[in-house]
């Protein structure tokens, strides 16, 4: 899972997603400060999964995180545990 901002510095978010989309099995999410709809649009059809607000949307974003999470089999917890694991290996 990618999470990338709409507007960000010395780049905007589209071209990303348009590379991303081109990664199998990548998920993507836009977080941005302007939430306009002709933004949203254009990140959907760029290939964004989700489109959230950063002021407003941070709760729905975590709880779509933990969500993806458990359909993987892990919890964030056991995610963060099993990669210091391999860290240290």
């Amino acid at each position: 899972m990618t999470i990338i901002d709409f507007r960000m510095p010395g780049g905007g978010g589209l071209p990303v997603l348009q590379d991303l989309k081109l990664v199998p099995g990548s998920g993507r999410i836009i977080l941005t400060s302007f939430p306009f709809p002709q933004y949203r649009q254009a990140c959907l059809a760029a290939g964004a999964d989700y489109f959230f607000d950063k002021t407003k949307d941070i709760q729905q974003m975590t709880d779509i995180l933990i969500e993806l999470a458990s359909k993987n089999g892990d919890s964030p917890a056991e995610r963060v545990q099993r990669e210091s694991k391999s860290k240290n290996a």
